[in-house]
């Protein structure tokens, strides 16, 4: 796994590359999907991308338009999503319809993800941690920064997950709302948590 921007991931697993909210534009202190980055899915193109909602800090019709028009892979989301799974390579692919954090905008379509082959892979994106308080367990978990942010919230991570990945945070030098903080005195450094980094690979 590869976290691509700000909570945009490409999950490898079992030969089948899937894209995640992985190709976003800057918002704020939430950063871009590097132009190094963007170069090289261009160049070895995922199996199939997926987006949550329609937020520019997980989503960019602008750097999705040659896998529509030119590349030709599959897109699913943000909006008009069939909640029913598919297959994709050797994985199974779960569309889960869920609320996006907060009360801004109650009508915005949200999907979070689940994909399944020889590991079991949710992608959260935004969406309230509630939503998954009667979820079966998750070999890993991948989610934003209100899933760490406080003890009911970090204890409903854990239970939903082995592992969890740790996206969508500020830089630390741009951190206005101290999340980095409350994410440390939260976790405590609880090895369940793994931080990504734009550009690292990660292995589970």
């Amino acid at each position: 796994m590869i976290r691509t921007g700000n909570a945009g991931v490409l999950v490898t697993l079992d030969g089948t590359r899937v894209l995640v909210d992985g190709l976003c534009g800057r918002v704020g202190a939430y950063p871009e999907t590097p132009a190094h980055i963007v170069q090289s899915l261009l160049d070895n193109p995922p199996d199939v991308l997926l987006f949550t909602h329609s937020h520019q800090d997980h989503y960019s019709a602008t750097l999705i338009s040659p896998y529509e028009n030119t590349i030709l892979r599959p897109v699913t989301g943000p909006e008009d999503v069939s909640y029913n799974p598919f297959s994709v390579g050797n994985l199974k692919i779960t569309p889960i319809k869920t609320r996006h954090l907060g009360k801004v905008e109650p009508n915005l379509s949200h999907t979070s993800y689940l994909i399944e082959g020889s590991k079991k892979i949710l992608v959260t994106g935004d969406s309230a941690p509630t939503c998954f308080k009667d979820f079966s367990k998750a070999d890993v978990a991948v989610v934003p920064y209100a899933y760490c942010t406080t003890p009911s919230a970090w204890a409903l991570t854990k239970s939903i997950c082995d592992r969890a990945v740790l996206v969508h945070m500020p830089a630390e030098e741009e951190d206005a709302y101290g999340l980095w903080p409350l994410v440390r005195e939260v976790t405590q450094n609880d090895l369940v948590l793994t931080v990504a980094e734009i550009g690292n690979l990660l292995y589970f």
